[in-house]
């Protein structure tokens, strides 16, 4: 686990993963529902992990309160 800091922009505990051998690093989020992954991920893992995306209509809260753009 590393604490992560990018240009004081993105903060927080990540923790280096794998979903179908692409490599990912997970922002640890212990209130979190649901896991977001962006398109640049989701387009780069195989056919074979592939998942169905679901369209949400809700605000979606950062870790922090903010709300995501």
């Amino acid at each position: 686990m590393e604490r992560s800091q990018v240009n004081n922009k993105f903060r927080g505990l990540y923790l280096p993963g794998f979903i179908g051998g692409t490599r990912v690093m997970w922002l640890i989020d212990t209130s979190a529902v649901c896991s977001i992954l962006s398109f640049k991920i989701f387009d780069s893992l195989p056919d074979s992990v592939k998942f169905s995306l679901n369209l949400v209509n809700s605000a979606i809260s950062l870790a922090d309160g903010q709300q995501a753009k």
